[in-house]
């Protein structure tokens, strides 16, 4: 277990941990500016000088003379360095407090330090004191992971100031979630703190998150527990137990709000005012959030995670991670159907991160191959959102391995079916759009090459007609009817002719698209049925 947690990735970005720290902190801007001399959006900032002024110095080498190696040791470790006149444009008391918060003297620290995953010093103060008056920062990015992580550790040594800490940080991990959430599926649809009821003043659990798209839910469970020192060392009663804090609780807590959503008699109520649906909740996912980077987390729940069989896996991530999936996934079908494909595919695919499983999705998408009993996704995949995420979010200059993220198929006429479906308004129509999801690549090329022939033949001969396509592996199918001008004839027959065809085929699920050969739109109709098949003497006859 130590081993993926050293070799883990970051858990964050340098630009997110600033961007997050002035959120963490707001409310405790006024002991943070008393006590240390500096504010955090100026650390943040300070921050940022830093590092444009590495890459600064590190250009300036290539005009170094060559041959004289004395000077270029000298000008790379300049490279790392900076003075406080570097920074006197932000003032000398907010330097001074600067480098008095995050700065430590060799030789005066890490006395007890013999072991790779022991607190390091240089993890909290990472701008090291030269002799000679400079200060050396060896990595830019642990200065950043600082300025999110010490201010707490900070207020904590403060008796009567820490339960307020303790009470503002618990505010920033209720509304971080939700508040990334909504950039998903908007405002209206995100819902804090919801309680479940049976019957009017029984209350069953209550739900941190709730988001809602169509028919599916996303729920989340939010939780500040960081992994100790001894669980990073391999202890396995403390891996078990931090786990069980930072996941489990959270998970189990996530399993019963899904089981009270997903039963109709339930009740949903928000400060005592009840909140009505469009339509009742068939399928729910859990999120299992830390406010802090929790190492090696995907690996841990395939080992520690406690479920039911007939539970679904949990989607356990930081904060920092939802972040990102948010970005990438803006669209809340496109979130909510991700979501689906983790859980329902968590034995099937494995790999070290989150991010190596969501670039695989965007890259070509999370769909078991029926030849596989496992897949194994490579860290490449991560790397992929590495070279991009930085770009979008205006931290790094453009470079070509921004670009080999995307997707490796595109198909407009497809993804205008997928809007169609979307537009409709009908809650159940989620069900709609994560069925041609399903089909995405080549199987949406055949759909779309099936919907054109069977509309150039109505409109050639001026006669109706449909197809019947089942599809390979799962019990479902699709039919479709093109009507040479009638939009009646077309509504009146569709559900009828997809509802028969679903029998005849012996399907659970079935997708009936319907058209017009005189218009100019791909589908003019759509109906979905979903149901287990089973016998029915009229449809037989």
């Amino acid at each position: 277990m130590t081993e993926p947690i050293f070799y883990s990735g970051s858990g964050a970005y340098d630009f997110q941990y600033l961007d997050f720290a002035v959120v963490k902190y707001r409310d405790d801007e006024a002991w943070i500016s008393q006590h240390m001399g500096i504010a955090i959006p100026e650390m943040a900032t300070i921050a940022r000088e830093l590092k444009r002024l590495h890459e600064q110095k590190y250009n300036a080498l290539r005009t170094l003379p060559r041959g004289n190696f004395s000077v270029l040791c000298k000008a790379a470790l300049a490279v790392f360095c900076f003075e406080e006149k570097d920074l006197q444009h932000f003032g000398a008391a907010a330097v001074k407090g600067f480098v008095s918060a995050f700065s430590l003297v060799p030789g005066k620290v890490n006395a007890k330090l013999r072991l790779p995953g022991q607190y390091n010093q240089l993890q909290s103060s990472p701008v090291v004191q030269l002799p000679d008056g400079r200060y050396f920062v060896s990595i830019c990015f642990n200065l950043s992971e600082a300025i999110y992580e010490s201010p707490f550790y900070w207020m904590n040594t403060d008796s009567s100031y820490a339960s307020e800490a303790l009470r503002h940080r618990g505010q920033f991990a209720e509304n971080a979630t939700p508040n990334l959430l909504r950039s998903v599926f908007g405002t209206s649809n995100v819902y804090t703190n919801v309680e479940v009821r049976k019957t009017k003043g029984r209350n069953i659990t209550d739900v941190d998150v709730l988001a809602i798209v169509g028919n599916k839910a996303v729920i989340a469970q939010v939780k500040s527990k960081r992994l100790t020192e001894l669980a990073k060392l391999g202890d396995q009663e403390r891996l078990v137990e931090d786990f069980k804090l930072a996941v489990q609780e959270g998970y189990d807590q996530g399993v019963l709000c899904r089981r009270a959503l997903l039963d109709r008699a339930n009740r949903l109520f928000i400060n005592g005012q009840e909140i009505h649906l469009s339509e009742s909740i068939d399928d729910a996912y859990i999120l299992c959030v830390t406010v802090d980077h929790y190492p090696a987390v995907t690996h841990q729940v395939d080992v520690y995670l406690v479920k039911q069989p007939s539970d679904p896996f949990p989607v356990a991530l930081s904060i920092f991670d939802l972040d990102v999936l948010a970005f990438y996934l803006p669209d809340p079908f496109e979130f909510a159907y991700y979501l689906r494909q983790r859980t329902t595919l968590n034995t099937y695919y494995k790999a070290d991160s989150e991010m190596s499983l969501l670039g695989f999705h965007l890259r070509q998408k999370l769909f078991k191959a029926n030849e596989a009993d496992m897949e194994m996704v490579g860290n490449e995949f991560a790397q992929l959102i590495d070279a991009n995420f930085p770009v979008q979010r205006g931290s790094v200059p453009r470079t070509a391995a921004a670009d080999k993220l995307r997707t490796q198929w595109k198909n407009e006429e497809f993804q205008n079916l997928v809007d169609q479906a979307k537009s409709t308004g009908d809650p159940r129509f989620t069900d709609v759009v994560f069925f041609l999801y399903d089909l995405a690549g080549n199987g949406a090329d055949e759909l779309v090459q099936t919907l054109k022939v069977t509309k150039t033949k109505a409109a050639t001969d001026h006669r109706s007609h449909d197809a019947r396509v089942l599809l390979t592996g799962i019990l479902s199918g699709i039919t479709i009817l093109s009507e040479p001008s009638s939009p009646q004839v077309l509504k009146n027959k569709l559900l009828a002719l997809a509802t028969m065809a679903k029998y005849k085929s012996r399907a659970d699920v079935w997708l009936a698209l319907g058209c017009i050969a005189t218009s100019d739109r791909l589908v003019d109709a759509i109906a979905f049925i979903k149901d287990p098949w089973k016998a029915d003497p009229v449809l037989e006859k």
